[in-house]
């Protein structure tokens, strides 16, 4: 199997993501008095407190604290600073610390800990809350207590969350009633006008004890409405601030988890496809450079060049819906018919797969002539994958097939797998 690299600089029609760089590693933390049964002074408290919130953002896990590893960390937090100054906040005196990201993300790599980038996907988040006979969106400018507390939480976590305004535009768009019913149209219309990766709809009832249900819409507000989307939900209850930090730490978990594995490049899965009619090796490469800028896709590996024909394995993140939903986007690539082929034991790349003029211009091969007093080789099928043509001086031979006592010849079935068909349009 080879990996290509990618050489090629041409322009794609990529669809673009709305990625906010999160501030990860400085925290303002208030300084405390110090208690009287404590041997810690009040200034390394705090900065032990912010270096557990530096690492809560950074991995979006709020159990990664309690690891071994990590505790020592905390408690040698004075090596892990690289600025630190004292202010007062509102008659407060607080803390700030920047905190050194190549040594936080050193120690969580001791401690086995996937670190949470901080290009982060920007959530657009619609809260529709129930009270009495009625159900309320909760606006920006409204400064509900929902909506703070939601936002609070996201900041601790370092999940950037984006919230409706509540002007004429937003409350002439959407009905409460379209967010109860998660109406996907007309979620995905009211959405546009914000930049957002994803889009999030929470749905809040009770009274004393809350029960908070939410859907997560990963992808831009435009594309949401398409059915292969699949959402992400979930569901938790009790006293409304510990319902909505279940919900937040839930959704960093995600969001943390699904970056961690694009980083690291593990796969959930993997597709194989197939392009037709390549044009040259340009072509080949702008191929190539596509399929590795949708983010469902972890790697491309090359399994078979063949004239004009190009057949790759990608691995991916998630689920192969996100691939089509995403692959489909591209206004240079056309899909074509899906067909199921046998599953091959190894890779292979013809003699036609040098790039550098093969597939540009191929030519003829001259086979060389034969005398007629030699005795020629046996002919070859071509199109038998388990027939190989590099040396017809051996002889070929078959395993005879499985017979049952009665005469009946058993055949082995050999796994199929699907194969995406393409064709690129330059």
């Amino acid at each position: 199997m080879r990996i290509w690299a990618c050489l090629s600089l041409v322009f794609l029609a990529l669809p673009t993501m709305a990625m906010t760089k999160v501030n990860l590693f400085e925290v303002e933390q208030v300084i405390e008095e110090q208690a009287e049964d404590s041997n810690i002074d009040a200034e390394e408290l705090a900065r032990r407190t912010a270096m557990q919130q530096v690492i809560f953002r950074a991995t979006g896990d709020n159990d990664a604290i309690n690891n071994d590893v990590i505790k020592k960390g905390v408690q040698r937090s004075s090596r892990f600073v690289s600025q630190m100054s004292v202010s007062t906040i509102d008659d407060q005196e607080t803390l700030r610390v920047v905190f050194n990201s190549t040594q936080i993300q050193a120690l969580l790599a001791q401690a086995n800990i996937p670190f949470w980038p901080e290009e982060r996907e920007s959530v657009l988040i619609w809260v529709v809350e129930e009270e009495g006979y009625r159900r309320n969106i909760a606006w920006d400018q409204m400064a509900k207590p929902t909506m703070e507390t939601i936002k609070t939480l996201a900041e601790e976590r370092g999940l950037p969350l984006i919230v409706p305004v509540g002007d004429i535009q937003d409350i002439n768009g959407i009905e409460s009633t379209s967010l109860w019913g998660d109406f996907r149209e007309d979620i995905a219309s009211a959405s546009l006008r914000y930049s957002a990766d994803a889009v999030l709809v929470v749905k809040i009832q009770g009274n004393n004890n809350k029960r908070v249900r939410w859907t997560l819409y990963d992808d831009n507000p435009q594309y949401i409405t398409d059915k292969r989307l699949n959402a992400v939900t979930g569901e938790s209850g009790g006293r409304i601030n510990g319902a909505l930090e279940d919900m937040v730490e839930e959704l960093a978990r995600f969001y943390a988890n699904k970056r961690a594995q694009r980083h690291t490049g593990e796969s959930t899965g993997s597709v194989n496809v197939q392009f037709e009619q390549l044009a040259g090796a340009n072509t080949f490469f702008a191929v190539e450079k596509a399929l590795l800028t949708l983010p469902s896709v972890t790697s491309v590996n090359v399994q078979r060049i063949n004239a004009d024909q190009v057949s790759f394995t990608l691995n991916l993140i998630g689920d192969p819906l996100d691939f089509e939903r995403e692959i489909s986007r591209i206004s240079q690539i056309q899909a074509l018919e899906h067909t199921y082929v046998e599953e091959e034991a190894e890779a292979l790349i013809t003699d036609s797969g040098d790039l550098t003029g093969a597939v540009d211009d191929p030519q003829p091969v001259q086979l060389p002539e034969v005398s007629e007093d030699v005795e020629q080789a046996p002919t070859i099928n071509l199109q038998e994958p388990s027939v190989s043509a590099t040396d017809t001086s051996e002889t070929i031979s078959q395993e005879p097939a499985d017979l049952e006592q009665d005469g009946t010849v058993i055949v082995e079935e050999q796994p199929v797998v699907e194969l995406y068909r393409f064709v690129w349009i330059d």
